[in-house]
């Protein structure tokens, strides 16, 4: 079956990088395991020792082959990833989320399993290698930006192995990664202060201040906080978005947050 360009389709055929993503996965430990993106197969025979498995595979032919293929205890679901009811398929402290993600809304899938806050086992991707840069990326670094922060928020993430264009077929115009995202649980979120903040106020506050990664912060966000507040919070009014780590957001959040409400009660 010939990959499909309009679906944006390169599947994995390098059998040593699908070894390594494997055992990055391993299926033995894994009650109930999600690929998303399965192609041809390729990964999804290394994934049928899990208890519990299912296929999310936009490709209506493709769906159909892997329905005839796999065994009774795998389910396909032939739909678009970014439509999926997760809260409808992930089981709580059970369930882990892998595969090839497409190139072109890798980030909305990575940051729409994050948010689902239902205690997900590590999830494995194999991603663009410039997004996986951007994910790993620390504060200071090139790198390091908006999309970077709302990962790390979620998760601590992982390298595991570059993947060369001549791994897939038809072989894609940049290079690939692979990446290990470990969702913090909920109890490591809460003691982290993630839920003493509104995660749509941190959104916004991290998007807005990204928004001109050349200017200072209190460019970005003179609307939300004044310089001197600045100085207070960092010792700096000087202080560039791409050096503030993700605690700092959560710290200029609650600030921010405290200033609201006592602005509304005088």
């Amino acid at each position: 079956m010939k990959p499909r360009k309009n679906l944006g389709q390169h599947f994995l055929i390098d059998s040593s990088v699908l070894h390594i993503i494997a055992k990055a996965i391993s299926t033995y430990n894994k009650p109930h395991i999600v690929e998303i993106g399965p192609g041809l197969g390729a990964l999804t025979k290394f994934l049928l020792p899990a208890k519990k498995l299912e296929l999310i595979e936009l490709d209506t032919d493709l769906a159909n082959k892997l329905k005839k293929e796999v065994p009774p205890h795998v389910k396909v679901h032939n739909c678009d990833v970014l439509k999926v009811k997760w809260e409808e398929i992930v089981i709580k402290s059970e369930t882990q989320i892998v595969g090839n993600l497409p190139y072109n809304i890798a980030s909305q899938i990575i940051l729409q399993i994050l948010k689902l806050d239902m205690d997900l086992l590590p999830c494995v991707f194999l991603i663009q290698q410039e997004m996986a840069d951007r994910i790993l990326a620390h504060p200071c670094s090139s790198n390091y930006g908006r999309f970077s922060v709302m990962v790390q928020f979620f998760a601590n993430v992982s390298y595991i192995i570059d993947i060369s264009p001549c791994s897939f077929d038809p072989q894609p115009k940049v290079d690939s990664a692979v990446v290990m995202i470990r969702p913090f649980t909920r109890a490591e979120k809460m003691a982290q202060g993630k839920y003493d903040i509104n995660f749509d106020n941190f959104s916004s506050i991290v998007r807005q201040s990204f928004c001109n990664k050349r200017k200072q912060l209190h460019n970005n966000i003179k609307n939300l906080i004044l310089k001197d507040e600045l100085i207070y919070l960092f010792n700096n009014p000087k202080i560039r978005a791409e050096e503030l780590s993700v605690h700092d957001f959560i710290n200029l959040t609650k600030f921010i947050e405290s200033k609201r409400k006592l602005e509304l009660n005088t």
